[in-house]
């Protein structure tokens, strides 16, 4: 077997194994011991050595990945702690969500990434146009904390097998309103709290 390629995450190494050999491929779980690997993600390089976790796909290509035990990432906007990870792989996705709300929104923000041992990992701060109304940043933070329960909303409503019909009825809200606090609208305090007795789970905001 020859080893093909080496990702932070497994989230990152499965994303590669469906896209270079599809849905059917066989894939194992294993560990790989070899030589020092350099790589880079999202042009920062990385080096990885010792015991890697793998995948063992087709039974000849290895897919390794490496992501620190109990390892744990923050995420700051100015200075106020938004949500810790325990993916180095979620918390740049997480960054780069809230440059990128940030930047639609007209707001300037100072976004930090840090690991546990309070290392910096990511720092920039967002540019602003003048030329428009410039939007406070906590507006980037509730904007950032919606899109984030609107995908967990999802989630729960897909595992729950309820169609959006039955929901209604269960619910008392339209159809259209259901829909719309998926992608992160109309998110009052009766809708959450009905959706999440409906749904079984805490509406944390």
């Amino acid at each position: 077997m020859k080893k093909s390629h080496s990702f932070i995450t497994e989230k990152e190494a499965m994303r590669f194994i469906k896209k270079m050999y599809g849905e059917d491929a066989e894939v194992k779980r294993s560990t790989y011991t070899g030589d020092t690997c350099d790589f880079e993600h999202n042009e920062v390089p990385y080096t990885v050595s010792g015991e890697l976790s793998c995948f063992v796909v087709n039974d000849e290509i290895i897919v390794a990945y490496h992501e620190p035990i109990f390892a744990e990432y923050t995420l700051y906007i100015d200075g106020r702690q938004i949500e810790k990870f325990d993916s180095l792989f979620a918390a740049r996705e997480a960054f780069q969500e809230v440059i990128e709300l940030s930047e639609e929104e007209n707001s300037l923000c100072h976004v930090q990434l840090y690991d546990e041992g309070k290392e910096l990992i990511e720092d920039v701060t967002t540019t602003i146009d003048d030329e428009i109304d410039v939007v406070p940043s906590l507006t980037v933070v509730v904007r950032y904390k919606q899109t984030k329960l609107a995908a967990e909303i999802k989630a729960k409503i897909s595992q729950s097998n309820y169609s959006y019909r039955q929901l209604s009825a269960l619910t008392g809200m339209s159809k259209t309103t259901i829909q719309s606090i998926t992608n992160g609208d109309n998110f009052t305090v009766e809708n959450l709290l009905l959706l999440g007795q409906v749904l079984d789970f805490d509406v944390k905001i």
